[in-house]
């Protein structure tokens, strides 16, 4: 689970760890793709200046023959 702030623009300006995979390599690639992200902005301009937003981030393994 990843905490983020994003501010009205759509930039992420803030990236934390909320509760981790278990796996450190995991929990940092998480991060390390969100950070990069660009939301959408928002649709009005009296939205409050930053949003904070809880994302659960979820992986999978598939197996390939």
């Amino acid at each position: 689970m990843l905490r983020l702030i994003v501010a009205r623009d759509g930039t992420v300006r803030e990236a934390s760890l909320l509760a981790g995979s278990g796996h450190s390599d995991l929990d940092r690639a998480s991060l390390a793709a969100v950070r990069g992200a660009h939301l959408p902005a928002a649709p009005s301009p009296e939205a409050p200046a930053e949003l904070t937003l809880r994302v659960p981030i979820r992986y999978a393994l598939e197996m390939s023959n």
